[in-house]
C-alpha cells in the first residue's frame, strides 16, 4: 500500500491533466470596426483551443485569452474556457467565451463608427 501512495505522489493519474492557459495578442487592422475585430478574435480563439486539444489528448480543459492591440494600448477582448466534452458537442467560441465590455473604450474604438447610420 505504501508503494501505491508514493507512486501517486510522483505521477498523478491521467484524469488530472493540467490546463495550460494561452494568451494571444491580436493587432487591430486599419479597416477593423470593433465588431470585425471581435469576430477575428473569436476565430483566433477557436483555432487556439482546437490546437490545445489536438496537441494534448489528455487535456480535459482549454483556456485562451485574446488581447487586442490598438495604437499602443492592449486590453483583453475575450477569454475562452471550455471542457473537451463541451467543445466536441459545440465548438462555438461565442458559447464559451467571456467578453470584456470595457475593451472597446480602452482600445479607443470610436463608438460612432459602429453605430448604424441614422435615417
Amino acid at each position: 500500500m505504501f508503494a501505491m501512495n508514493v507512486g501517486n505522489a510522483i505521477a498523478p493519474p491521467p484524469s488530472l491533466a493540467q490546463i495550460q492557459p494561452r494568451s494571444i495578442e491580436l493587432q487591430r487592422r486599419t479597416d477593423d470596426t470593433y465588431d470585425t475585430f471581435l469576430r477575428r478574435a473569436e476565430a483566433v480563439a477557436r483555432a487556439a483551443v482546437q490546437r490545445q486539444f489536438d496537441s494534448n489528448p489528455l487535456s480535459t480543459t482549454a483556456t485562451t485569452t485574446i488581447y487586442g492591440k490598438n495604437n499602443g494600448f492592449i486590453a483583453p477582448l475575450l477569454r475562452l474556457h471550455v471542457t473537451r466534452r463541451d467543445w466536441v458537442n459545440l465548438p462555438d467560441p461565442q458559447q464559451w467565451a467571456t467578453y470584456f465590455p470595457m475593451t472597446k473604450q480602452l482600445l479607443g474604438f470610436d463608438p460612432e463608427a459602429d453605430a448604424p447610420p441614422s435615417p
